[in-house]
């Protein structure tokens, strides 16, 4: 998860500096998980904690019979079956930029 702040930011560090030249930077990410995230913005809502369940294939089976959107997420199910990561350890290192909190990218 990016904050505009923290994107921002890196763009700023990368645009002024000579090592910046010559290939791509990722801007900092917040590594958590969709249950971290619910819950925090939950929290920060004084909402209840939310109740998350995943849906199976025949779920997305199902559903994509009432809604062309359902049968993009059917076609898109791979990419659930490990997780994504974006490795930003170059901009952290070079530029010594981190990413927002939790907190702070929910609460903006």
């Amino acid at each position: 998860m990016r904050t505009p702040r923290t994107s921002a930011a890196a763009l700023v560090a990368v645009s002024g500096d000579e090592r910046a030249w010559g290939r791509g930077w990722h801007a900092p990410v917040i590594t958590t998980t969709l249950r971290q995230a619910a819950t925090t913005l939950a929290e920060l809502h004084a909402a209840p904690e939310p109740r998350l369940e995943p849906l199976t294939e025949r779920d997305l089976a199902l559903l994509s019979f009432t809604d062309p959107l359902w049968r993009e997420f059917a076609e898109m199910s791979y990419m659930t079956e490990r997780p994504f990561l974006v490795d930003d350890s170059d901009i952290r290192d070079t530029f010594g930029l981190k990413p927002s909190t939790l907190r702070e990218a929910l609460a903006s």
